[in-house]
């Protein structure tokens, strides 16, 4: 029987001991019991909530979806931020690589037109030359024939003036350098 009286005692205590009680003015906790009671005086109304311990079962079906949806809500937003950055990145990149392209082309373009303009000085001084060697061949080859007509028109053929062609040749070969026999055309 003293088994059953402490046993209805204890229980007693512990049902009737009240756990941590905080008194609530408003939207906030009661600092002090003077503000409990001039918050009581004003409104007639004071909240008790209890601050034990919360069990994980206290929450409901529909608090738990809605913090889940909040999460997800939250990730969402992430990844969206996410791939929109992303997709910034790539197309300042696309932006990039197509004004390097158009650089190198205007690069090659130019240096083309200067190819191009480098080989027409070349064909116009080639041409140049051309046409004073072309001069001075037609003026020799005219002199040459003014001097062989000359020649031949007072030239007597004779054995005994080829001794006198064999000088005048000689003499005029003098003063003419040896060619270079080691120099090859390409």
């Amino acid at each position: 029987m003293r088994i059953i009286l402490i046993l209805s005692l204890l229980l007693i205590v512990v049902n009737c001991s009240s756990g941590k009680q905080v008194y609530w003015c408003g939207d906030h906790p009661c600092a002090n019991k003077k503000e409990r009671e001039a918050y009581f005086k004003k409104t007639m109304t004071v909240e008790i909530k209890e601050m034990g311990k919360k069990k994980k079962s206290d929450k409901s079906k529909l608090a738990k979806i809605l913090e889940q949806a909040e999460i997800d809500q939250n990730k969402n937003v992430k990844n969206d931020k996410d791939l929109a950055k992303q997709q910034r990145l790539e197309e300042k990149e696309k932006i990039k690589e197509q004004k390097a392209m158009m650089k190198q082309a205007k690069i090659e373009q130019k240096k083309r037109a200067k190819e191009e303009k480098r080989i027409s000085k070349q064909i116009k001084k080639e041409e140049k030359k051309l046409q004073k060697l072309l001069n001075k061949k037609e003026k020799k080859i005219t002199k040459k024939n003014i001097l062989v007509k000359n020649k031949v028109s007072n030239a007597k053929v004779s054995l005994s003036d080829f001794d006198q062609f064999v000088n005048e040749i000689s003499a005029k070969n003098k003063l003419k350098p040896y060619p270079d026999i080691n120099d090859l055309p390409q």
